[in-house]
This record gives structure tokens, C-alpha cells and sequence, in this order.
């Protein structure tokens, strides 16, 4: 079968499965409504994901009524639902059952108290049951020279025989229990969270949890039911910024150290703490101890109970993107990846790299495609657009998915489709990717894109000849747990670095992990086998420390004349202590130079590209080039490449491939393959490749049988539909919105003040007693409108006021956008002038305060902070609609302009760069199809006729203008939108912040003929 034929059909199982928040009452018929949605858009499954505002309970009967309507529905359209396994996260307390077993299975640690003593005791030691250690020392507990351990049963006995100089410090450790809760965790996280370092506790997490999903869902476990999704687990939750030090600590992990090291951990908590002489090689041990038990006891068990089910293990782990945080938090993500079936990541906000945490995506991705590669696993899972704001789109999702698929990732996870907005919800890490979106229907050649595109790098194998020794043991022996945030974390800067420079060559990599070299690790000549992958050079990183397997293995392959090259500053230790066993190695090695040094970029190119042997390089210093990603996998006698770029540019790339056969375009959204214009010289390929903001390129090199040379167009037509001001025709999909999210609190009849709805209900919280209270908003309109209705949330919990007079509320109200908004029409509309809208209602917690909205066939204008409601425009000029009276609308508008065409064209194409958030064109009113990403064009040639023709543009926009932030003056800066930047009220300002939505400029009519 061609390849061709094999992007015909679409597959469910490389479409998109994204995160499915299962947050409200689970109703089993809403729930076939939305996969039905889902299945609409080319979505090939869902991930089942319990998430703040569920009220159905957990694992309930009602619960796994809704899982099974959920997998059966999935079945009927051949789709597939993921179990998650935890409600909400991290997960392993089983939704509250395992930590309820026990302090035995909880999670502990050892924390650290420092208590000055001025030659005494000092004050006198609170719970001294709970200290597991105890320290003397002087006054420098910081790299400290003289410490001494003492029995805490022994005080201030032995304390009285020590020297003077070692009375100055006590140090105690106290051993506490997880008791942590995070404002938008589900309410299990108040009993604590469990020890993922003890195999008792990932076995009574499966019997709670997995087993009891397999015992409801029969027989479709392991069919339509594929996999289970693990999320954040760590073995350290706490103390991330307050001033203390803590240690993760279990009975597990001393009995393990002891085990390896041969010594007690308690002898070396105070040099893992606080450092010392010893400290590297004691911090060495104490992580790779942890790494070791969290990968064993948790993953690989998890991971081995889902093998014999026939079922996927996937998910991802906390913080995995900086090695500096893994360390601290969950050790070595590589052997999580190792045990996993789908190794998962998770890439969070709007941009590809997130400021906030110093992090790298492009580490953080090649973590997990690296063990795919080596290990023959066939899915690299990414739980992706968490927090990208209400205003990412279509275009945005493509935009990152594309460069996470060039790096080796190809299942995605969209974070999220909300099953409800209702209150809060509409804040958690928004956007909902779903049915409440105004582009949604327009999404299936997203839906499309994804299924062919996961189908395109998933065959064959990904083509590299360059391992980079990843360095994480160094970060554990450098690891000072007190340190948080870490600043100037030199190696981690230098690591990124080394990933930017290879991947900006377009020299792919992957990392090779120690534990795993050393147990799958062989040299085939002058070839390192690692798993099933061979590399003919391997790169030394910038590091301190490596495993006496790693050197003894780079040495034999070195010897073998394998390509070996280090980066400055060299290591220094073997297993964390001191060495000169490096000078021989380093001498067989090429250095790459110092990591800082200016020309340590082009050392990479020059020295580390022609041992790679690359396929694929694209020339030019144009900067934007360093941008581009490059994926190469070889399928029998076929190359396929997939290249994207992190840019939102447009820029013209030369791009050389060193491949035989001829260059076919797969166009991943039709699955049409067609000629690539290109040249060749000394056997290479160039081909003129264009990219732009979400624009990629899937190119398969056919060999054998040669393709015609497509056919060079010429312009014959060109003509300017419409610019930027133009007034045009227009209609609205739907009703405008004009919102009501500031009023005045009463509260027992006393007014607390003007404030936003957000503030009202932290105002009435703070009141407490349940008091009778109303709010009071109003909108002044210039217009009388005839027909209006109120838009809220629970119109059951409140009485309305209009003007005065009661609102009745229908017994089943109409649902716009979601479910959860509610329509109320308004008896006689809305007059001219101020209208006064109340709701009472007697507080009580779980009673949540909304923004509201009017509705109707009118026009929302917002000057500063104040809003009014006016006539709609009678033409709509091209521009934002924000200033047009479509201030807060969430809909779709179609434009209707006229084209002109007196002669003949082989190809006729519609361009439209400038728009917000997509478009479905249609032609003398045939549907011809959508514009939704670069390059902003569509050929129309089957629709269009001689004379004139009228071109509709459908321009959907997205929600944010709708749900906001609209009074966020920070929003911009944030990389990743969650629930706790909304409640942050310095950045608050008093005028509305809305985002440009629409159609923003030029459509223009081309016509080519083909040069013959």
C-alpha cells in the first residue's frame, strides 16, 4: 500500500486525546453529547481526568455509571477513553482511600531545625518524639568542619561531654508527615499525600484505584479502554519557599541507603542538608538512592501491572523539565520514561519555553522522545496548551504541537476540554479546547492535521548518530536542598545551551541515561549501542560527576574510535568523589570548547555536524533558521522529514537534504501528496521552504519511480477584495453580549461597596453566618431593545429583580456557550436608559458569584471602565470588533464581499493573512473550506465562476473577550494563566483589557495560469 492510501483514512489512535475534566455532576447523557462533539472534530479519545469542581464522588457507582455510558459511547464511534487515575493530582492517595490507611502510608519528611545554643542546651526541645536526629555543631552550620551526631533519647546528656566549640548548633531533624493542601486540589490533598517510595502504597493505589476501574469496565479494558494516565506524582512536595530545609524521608529509603552505601542515612542527613567536605559524594547517594526507589517502586510496578492487562501506561511527572527541580522532586525522569509504555511530559502555557520556572521544553522533550528512540516505544505522550489563556486557538495549538512533533513527540494531549465552566472552573487553566469555543466546529482539519501527522512520525525509526550523557547525577551531587530557586545554576544554563546549539544545526540527539548504559549499554565496533539505538559520537556534557560504568564504557569507545567530545569545564569525580581518572579519557576526546565561550555555537556546527551525519541542514545565518526543528525517520526505502518552526514570523528557508528519490509534499490535513519544486547538485536536494506562525512542512522522499516536475505558475489576476477600514456587510451567528461583572454588595441590607463579582463572593465568605444578601448592577443602553434575556449561572439559587419588578425563571432555561449559562428572558426587554438588574439570594459556601450578561441584537461598547449598550453598526468595518460594539461577543460573523472575475485562471486562491481566531469561506454560498493557519491561503478554483461572485467569510473568534481576564493588567506576561493569577489583585486594573478578534485586514483574489 502507498503511502498515499495510508493517509486515505484517518486513525483514531493517532488523532489528539486530550484531557477531559471531569468537573460537575457527571450526567451520563451530557457526557455521550460532548464525545459526540469530540468525535465531530476528528478527536480520536479522551482522557477521563477527575478535576476540581467534580461533585459526582469519586469512584462512586454514579461515578462508574459515567465512565461505562463514556466507554461505551467511545466504542460505538471508535474511539478510545483513558482512565486517569487519581483524583486530581498528584497522583497515589487514590482519590483519599490510600492515605486514609495510615501514617505508614504517608508521605514523610525530615525537617530541619536549627537552634542556637551559646554553649548550653538552648530552650528546651519541643516533640522529641519526633526528632530522628540531632547534631552538634559550631557556629558555621554551612559547610561546617565539626559535627557531631547524638542520640536526641541522650539530651542534654551527651550534649555536656561534647567540646566547647561544638555547643554552639544544635541541629535537630524532626520527622513530619504530608499534610499539604494547595487551594485548587481536590479536598483528599487535607489528609496528606503518600510515600511513592514504599511498594505497599503503589499496591494498595492499584487494588483502590486500578483494580476497581478493571472490575466496572469489563471486558473493554485494554481495548477501547487502552491505558492509564499517571499524573505528578512526586516523592517531595514541600518546601519550596519557605526557609527551612526538608528532606524526603521513609523507612524505604534509610533501609535502601544503608543497603548501597554501608552506611546509616542518619550519618549523613547534616552533609545531604547543609553540606560540608563529604557533600557531593553524600548528595550523589542520597539522590540516586531516591531516583532508584520512586522509579522502582512506583513506575515499574504501575508500569507492570498495566503490561499484564494489556493496557498503557502513560502520564507524566513533576517538574521533570529542569534537571535541577527532577532532582528535588521526582530524582531521574529518564527511568520513569524507561518503565512507562507511552513515556509522557507535560508542556505547559502559551510559549515554548516558560520563563517563570528557567526551564527548557527542548530538554525536557528529548528526555522522553530519547527512551522512545532507544527502546522501541511508539508513542511519546505530551500533555500540552495548559494555561495558554482564552485566547489560544486553532492556529496556537498547531503552532506548538508542530515544533513538540519535530523533536520526536507524537500523541497529544490537549490540556483541556472542561465538561463544565460553571464558576470557578472557567479559571482553571484555561482555555477549555472544546465544544464552548466559537472556532469549534470549524477545528476538524486540526483534528485531521494530528491524525496524519502522528501517523507521519511514527513510521519507520527517527534517524541520529549523536548521544548527549545526560549529566542529572551531577545534579544530585550538587543538589543543595535549601537553595530554592537555585540562581545561577551554571550547569543547567551550560546543558540548555549544549540542546539549543545541536537542535539550532539541526543536529538531532538523544540522551543517554547512566543506569540504563550500563544495563543496556554495548559498543558494536566503533558504534555505542544503547538499547536498540547506535551512535557513532557521543558528547560529555558540562558536569562534575559520572558512574564508574559510564567512564569505563566512553573509555572502551573512545578506544574503538568511536567520536568522543567533551564540554568545558570537565568533570572531576566518579560517583561523587574526587578523580584524576579523567586525563587519559579526555586526552582520546575532541573538546567542544567552553560552554560560555562565543565560539562554542560554531564549534558544534563545525566539529559535532559532520560526525552526525546529517540529512537535513538548512543554510544561511538568517536567525529565524535557528528556529527550525527537524525530524528524521527512515520507513524501508523511504525518508520522511517533518520540519516546524518556534517562529511567528514569515521567513524563507534554503534547506539542503542528503537523501535519495524525489521530494513529495504531504499535506497533512488532506493527505494529498504532490511534487516538491527543488533542485539537485552533487546528489543533494534544495528545496525553497516558506514558514510562518503554525506553518510545518512533511516531506517524503520517494525512491524508485520519478514524479513530474509540478507545473510553474504565473499571476494573470490579483485583486483587493477589501483593506483594513472598509465597511462591510455583515451578520452575526448569534446574540451579542454585553456583560454585567461589577455591582454593589448588599449584605443584610447595608451596603459593602461597588466591587466585582470575583470580590463580592470573597467579601461574603468573609462575613460568614449565612447572610441575606443581593447585588445590584446596572446598564445603560441609548436604545430601547425589544428583546433581551439575562444570562447566569444557577438561576435557581437567586431571585432576579429587573427594574424592580421579579424575573420569572423557566423551568428548563435555553444554554448558550455552556451548559452551565443559563438564558432568562427579560419581560419587555431593555429600555432606554440606566436598567437595574438584581439577584438576591442567602449566601452559603458553594454558592459561587459570576459575571452575568445581557443578551440581544444590540452593540456593547466599552470606553475605559465603562460600558453601554447602543446600536449594533449597520456595516462592520474591517477591524477589531471589540471597538465596534462586539466588545464581548463569542460568536461567529460572516462578511459578505463580491469578486469580480472577467478571465480565465487555472487556480484561483483567496488570501487572508490577518484574522482572529479562524475562517470558513464560503463561495456563491457552497462551503470551500477553512483558513486557519499560515500560510492564510485557500484555493477556491472549484467555486468560483466568470462574473461575479460573492465570498462569504465566516470569522469565528474565541472566548476570551467573553470570559476574560478583562481586568488583568499582567495577563501578557504570564507564560502559564492558572487559578491563583486571578485572584491576584495587584495587578487588577479598572479598565476592561479585551484582544483584538475578527477580521483585522486585507483579503485579496489571486489568479494563476500554469506555465506550460
Amino acid at each position: 500500500m502507498s503511502l498515499a492510501d495510508e493517509l486515505r483514512t484517518l486513525r483514531p489512535e493517532y488523532m489528539a486525546a486530550p484531557f477531559w475534566f471531569w468537573n460537575d455532576v457527571m450526567d451520563p447523557k451530557e457526557v455521550r453529547r460532548q464525545i459526540a462533539e469530540m468525535a465531530g472534530q476528528n478527536i480520536g479519545g479522551f482522557f477521563m481526568h477527575a478535576r476540581m469542581g467534580r461533585v459526582t464522588p469519586y469512584m462512586s457507582q454514579e461515578w462508574m455509571t459515567a465512565v461505562k455510558a463514556a466507554v461505551d459511547e467511545a466504542r460505538q464511534r471508535g474511539m478510545f477513553a483513558w482512565i486517569y487515575d487519581e483524583d486530581g493530582w498528584p497522583s497515589g492517595f487514590g482519590g483519599g482511600a490510600v492515605n486514609a490507611l495510615g501514617e505508614e502510608y504517608l508521605q514523610q519528611y525530615a525537617t530541619a531545625e536549627i537552634i542556637p545554643c551559646d554553649g548550653s542546651l538552648g530552650p528546651k526541645l519541643e516533640r522529641p518524639k519526633h526528632i530522628i536526629a540531632a547534631y552538634a555543631t559550631g557556629k558555621k552550620v554551612n559547610g561546617f568542619d565539626d559535627c557531631h551526631r547524638l542520640d536526641p533519647n541522650d539530651l542534654p546528656g551527651s550534649w555536656s561531654r561534647l567540646p566547647p566549640t561544638c555547643r554552639e548548633r544544635l541541629v535537630v531533624f524532626r520527622r513530619e508527615l504530608h499534610n499539604y493542601r494547595r487551594h485548587f486540589s481536590p479536598e483528599a490533598w487535607a489528609d496528606g499525600y503518600v510515600d511513592v517510595l514504599n511498594p505497599k502504597v503503589t499496591r494498595a493505589f492499584i487494588q483502590s484505584i486500578y483494580e476497581a476501574y478493571r472490575h466496572e469496565i469489563g471486558r473493554e479494558f485494554g481495548k477501547n479502554v487502552p491505558g492509564v494516565f499517571t499524573d505528578e506524582p512526586s516523592y517531595h512536595e514541600l518546601g519550596w519557599s519557605e526557609p527551612v530545609v526538608r528532606l524526603p524521608m521513609s523507612p524505604v529509603l534509610e533501609r535502601e541507603f544503608e543497603k548501597r552505601y554501608g552506611a546509616p542515612l542518619l550519618d549523613n542527613l547534616m552533609t545531604i542538608a547543609f553540606g560540608g567536605p563529604d557533600a557531593i559524594r553524600a548528595r550523589w547517594c542520597f539522590y540516586s538512592c531516591l531516583a532508584h526507589l520512586f522509579s522502582q517502586n512506583y513506575t515499574r510496578i504501575l508500569a507492570e501491572w498495566c503490561e499484564r492487562h494489556k493496557m498503557i501506561f502513560t502520564g507524566h511527572y513533576l517538574l521533570e523539565e529542569h534537571p535541577r527541580c527532577a532532582t528535588h522532586v521526582i530524582g531521574d525522569p529518564m527511568l520513569h520514561y524507561y518503565h512507562q509504555q507511552y513515556p509522557g511530559i507535560d508542556h505547559l502555557g502559551k510559549d515554548l519555553d516558560l520563563k517563570d520556572f528557567w526551564s527548557s521544553a527542548r530538554v525536557l522533550v528529548k528526555q522522553a522522545s530519547s527512551i522512545a528512540h532507544q527502546f522501541n516505544k511508539a508513542r511519546v505522550m505530551c500533555e500540552t496548551f495548559a494555561g495558554g489563556g482564552w485566547h489560544f486557538g486553532i492556529r496556537e495549538q498547531k503552532w506548538m504541537a508542530d515544533w513538540q512533533y519535530a523533536m520526536g513527540l507524537n500523541l497529544v494531549c490537549q490540556h483541556a476540554f472542561h465538561y463544565s465552566l460553571r464558576g470557578f472552573r472557567k479559571r482553571d487553566y484555561p482555555p477549555s479546547l472544546s465544544f464552548q469555543q466559537p472556532w469549534w466546529s470549524f477545528s476538524r482539519n486540526l483534528g485531521a492535521h494530528f491524525a496524519r501527522l502522528g501517523y507521519l512520525v511514527t513510521r519507520g525509526r527517527r534517524v541520529v548518530n549523536v548521544l548527549v550523557m545526560h549529566p542529572i547525577e551531577s545534579f544530585f551531587a550538587t543538589h543543595e536542598p535549601g537553595g530554592y530557586p537555585w540562581p545561577n545554576d551554571l550547569m543547567n544554563e551550560a546543558l540548555k545551551k549544549l540542546v539549543e546549539y545541536l537542535l539550532a544545526h539541526q543536529i538531532d540527539f538523544d540522551f543517554g541515561n547512566e543506569v540504563l548504559l550500563k544495563r543496556h549499554g554495548q559498543l558494536r565496533g566503533a558504534s555505542l549501542k544503547l538499547g536498540s539505538a547506535a551512535y557513532d559520537a557521543v558528547i560529555i556534557p558540562h558536569s562534575l560527576t559520572w558512574r564508574k560504568s559510564t567512564v569505563a564504557m566512553l573509555r572502551k569507545f573512545a578506544a574503538s574510535g568511536g567520536r568522543l567530545y567533551f564540554v568545558e569545564p570537565a568533570p572531576t569525580h566518579i560517583e561523587g568523589e574526587p578523580t584524576e581518572a579523567y586525563g587519559s579519557l579526555l586526552d582520546e576526546a575532541m573538546s567542544l570548547g567552553h560552554w560560555q565561550a562565543p565560539e562554542f555555537r560554531q564549534c558544534i556546527a563545525d566539529l559535532v555536524g559532520p560526525a552526525a551525519r546529517r540529512a537535513c541542514r538548512v543554510l544561511g545565518n538568517d536567525p529565524h533558521n535557528q528556529d527550525i526543528m527537524v525530524m528524521h525517520r527512515r520507513a524501508e526505502e523511504q525518508d520522511i522529514f517533518f520540519l516546524a518552526s518556534a517562529a511567528k514570523t514569515a521567513h524563507t528557508a534554503s534547506v539542503v537534504f542528503d537523501v535519495p528519490g524525489t521530494p513529495m509534499l504531504v499535506d497533512t490535513v488532506s493527505g494529498h501528496i504532490s511534487p516538491a519544486p527543488h533542485t539537485r547538485e552533487n546528489g543533494e536536494c534544495r528545496i525553497e521552504l516558506p514558514f510562518d506562525f503554525a506553518k510545518s512542512h512533511a516531506i517524503c522522499f520517494r525512491r524508485g519511480r520519478r514524479a513530474s516536475v509540478p507545473a510553474t505558475e504565473v499571476q494573470v489576476f490579483q485583486q483587493t477584495l477589501c483593506r483594513k477600514g472598509d465597511l462591510l456587510p455583515y451578520q452575526m451567528d448569534r446574540d451579542n453580549a454585553f456583560i454585567l461583572d461589577t455591582g454593589e454588595l448588599f449584605i443584610d441590607g447595608r451596603s459593602a461597596g461597588i466591587m466585582s463579582t470575583l470580590n463580592a463572593e470573597q467579601a461574603l465568605a468573609r462575613h460568614g453566618n449565612a447572610p441575606q444578601a443581593f447585588m445590584r448592577f446596572t446598564a445603560t443602553s441609548e436604545t430601547k431593545v425589544a428583546s433581551a434575556e439575562l444570562l447566569l449561572e444557577t438561576p435557581e439559587s437567586f431571585e432576579i429583580r429587573m427594574d424592580g419588578r421579579n424575573v420569572p425563571v423557566p423551568t428548563q432555561p435555553a444554554w448558550f456557550i455552556d451548559p452551565c449559562l443559563r438564558r432568562i428572558p427579560i419581560p419587555g426587554g431593555l429600555k432606554a436608559g440606566v436598567n437595574t438588574v438584581e439577584i438576591h439570594f442567602r449566601w452559603q459556601p458553594g454558592l459561587e458569584i459570576e459575571p452575568m450578561y445581557l443578551l440581544g441584537r444590540f452593540g456593547a461598547y466599552v470606553e475605559h471602565d465603562k460600558c453601554r449598550i447602543a446600536p449594533l453598526p449597520k456595516k462592520l468595518a474591517v477591524g477589531s470588533w471589540h471597538d465596534q460594539g462586539l466588545a464581548f461577543y463569542a460568536g461567529i460573523t460572516t462578511y459578505t464581499l463580491d469578486a469580480y472575475v472577467d478571465l480565465t485562471a487555472d487556480r484561483w486562491e483567496l488570501r487572508c493573512p490577518e484574522f482572529h481566531s479562524a475562517i470558513r469561506v464560503t463561495v456563491n454560498g457552497v462551503d470551500a473550506g477553512h483558513i486557519l493557519w499560515a500560510p492564510y491561503t485557500l484555493d477556491i478554483t472549484a467555486h468560483l465562476r466568470r462574473g461575479r461572485n460573492q465570498i462569504g467569510l465566516q470569522v469565528a473568534n474565541c472566548l476570551r473577550n467573553f470570559l476574560g481576564p478583562h481586568h488583568m493588567g499582567n495577563e501578557d506576561e504570564i507564560d502559564c494563566l492558572g487559578p491563583h493569577n486571578f485572584f491576584n489583585t495587584r495587578h487588577r486594573v479598572p479598565e476592561y483589557r479585551l484582544k483584538p478578534a475578527g477580521l483585522l485586514g486585507e483579503v485579496v483574489l489571486t489568479g494563476y495560469r500554469t506555465d506550460r
